[in-house]
């Protein structure tokens, strides 16, 4: 949503309106012939008049619709574009309405209200005012003040009939479906969202989501495709999707759950672990498709998986691994933890690097949060970037970061 369409809305909103009104779409660019412009384009009159007046119609219907002018100069002009038959039937009515709300707005010397939302609504209510020069006087803390939703374009703010999105699908409908001639109308209609994601860079590794689990491999460039060296994933989980169910600043955890078996997965960027939970009574299932496993007690080592990448494994301890054809499972000694790591290129020994990473294995990020301060004096700005952190086991509290550039 632009910004004047914003400012239109929290301007409307504290009007004492007949009935309810409904969101016009405006364009805050200057290309009136925009795409996006549509809204105001559809309220002119298909007769046949001359590019340069279309344009001046456009623009001055467009200063209507954000409330911005207040002369009778500029009434007298929209009014006569109506007695030329320039505006269509339709949309008389709606130029009209915006006319008077116009006249409202100017009329308005200064404005009290109490509200309840949250702090970013609280900076576009305030910045949205001060933009109309209008005086006011707006409080925020009072428990019995009108309630604003945090999502705004999802919400039936005060005064309207409908949320914004709900407003911009019935003029996409009415536009699309009221036609003269619907027999020229061609719909294609999509998946509202995909169930799984693939792609997933958190580099240094790629992931795919399935119903299954969670694929996990090494792609260097371009995109993962039919790529599944690894997939992690819990004996019998079998989902229709993949949701989130936390998120921080960098950091990401997603979810499976069948109603039977439940899967959690954290990964975060520049993290080389990914990092498991599951359901007390579930048993972890690994399914190694390419490259040579090797269990090592609690540890399992899927050596040359991809583009000559190696991972690890990192069981509670005193886990045991079991074996069936290339699937790899585990009780977990009883616990619901383990964590993955993608190992580096390095001129040590895999076992070297195994236990160097061993002791990162068992910290699990809880929260990521990044902050920034600037030093005015010295143009100098710092970014702090810390971690909440659970250990599992062990005594070492560090976790093991990447930062990318």
């Amino acid at each position: 949503m632009t910004r004047s369409s914003l400012t239109f809305i929290l301007i409307s909103l504290i009007l004492v309106l007949a009935g309810c009104a409904s969101v016009p779409t405006i364009d805050n660019s200057n290309n009136i012939n925009s795409p996006q412009n549509s809204y105001i384009q559809n309220m002119i009159n298909d007769m046949n008049i001359s590019e340069n007046l279309r344009d001046e119609i456009s623009f001055n219907l467009e200063i209507l619709f954000q409330y911005k002018k207040n002369e009778p100069e500029f009434y007298e002009i929209i009014n006569k574009y109506i007695e030329d038959g320039y505006i269509t039937k339709l949309s008389i009515s709606k130029i009209k309405q915006a006319i008077i709300n116009n006249r409202k707005i100017a009329s308005i010397q200064s404005i009290d209200k109490t509200y309840k939302t949250s702090k970013q609504n609280r900076e576009y209510i305030v910045e949205s005012i001060l933009k109309n020069d209008t005086g006011f006087n707006i409080v925020f803390d009072n428990l019995e003040a009108d309630l604003i939703n945090t999502n705004l374009l999802d919400s039936n703010l005060l005064y309207f009939c409908n949320s914004y999105i709900r407003d911009q699908r019935n003029m996409i409908e009415n536009f699309i479906f009221k036609k003269e001639n619907p027999a020229d109308v061609l719909v294609i209609y999509t998946k509202p969202f995909e169930n799984h994601a693939d792609n997933l860079f958190n580099y240094p590794m790629t992931l795919k989501t399935t119903n299954e689990g969670l694929v996990v491999t090494h792609i260097p460039w371009g995109v993962i495709g039919d790529s599944s060296p690894i997939e992690v994933g819990l004996t019998g989980l079998n989902t229709t999707k993949t949701t989130v169910s936390d998120y921080s600043d960098w950091t990401v955890t997603m979810n499976w759950n069948d109603g039977t078996h439940n899967l959690d997965v954290t990964s975060g960027i520049g993290m080389p672990f990914l990092y498991f939970t599951k359901g007390s009574s579930d048993i972890v299932e690994i399914t190694v498709n390419s490259g040579s496993a090797t269990i090592l007690n609690e540890v399992l080592l899927i050596e040359n998986a991809s583009n000559t990448k190696d991972f690890v494994f990192y069981a509670p301890t005193g886990s045991t691994w079991s074996q069936n054809g290339s699937i790899f499972s585990s009780s977990l000694n009883g616990e619901n933890y383990w964590s993955m790591a993608m190992l580096p290129e390095s001129s040590s020994t895999v076992t070297t690097l195994i236990d160097e990473y061993k002791q990162y294995a068992y910290v699990f990020p809880l929260n990521t949060i990044t902050s920034w301060s600037f030093d005015e004096n010295n143009s100098k700005v710092t970014s702090s970037f810390s971690v909440t952190t659970e250990v599992k086991e062990g005594v070492n509290t560090n976790m093991l970061l990447g930062l990318l550039p």
